[in-house]
């Protein structure tokens, strides 16, 4: 197997600290829409989509960030040798 020209990861500190971010966003902002209840519905609805989109991207930036690239002089592959261009 021939030397890798760049791999490209996300650092483990970085990735962790990323997902509970986007988690704990979702999180306050399901809370403060459910806490909340007084708020128009309009506000209510942005709160509760807006939680649950974050929540949404939480799982794929988590999904995303599973493998890493692997440069190669001939191809572009991933982590688990699957073959990308």
């Amino acid at each position: 197997m021939e030397n890798p020209v760049i791999e490209l990861r996300v650092h483990p500190a970085r990735r962790v600290f990323a997902l509970i971010t986007l988690v704990a966003l979702g999180a306050l902002l399901l809370v403060m829409a459910a806490r909340f209840p007084d708020g128009t519905v309009g506000w209510q609805a942005f709160l509760l989509a807006m939680g649950l989109g974050s929540l949404w991207l939480a799982h794929r930036f988590h999904a995303a960030t599973r493998l890493w690239l692997i440069l190669h002089a001939d191809r572009l592959e991933d982590s688990s040798g699957r073959v990308l261009a």
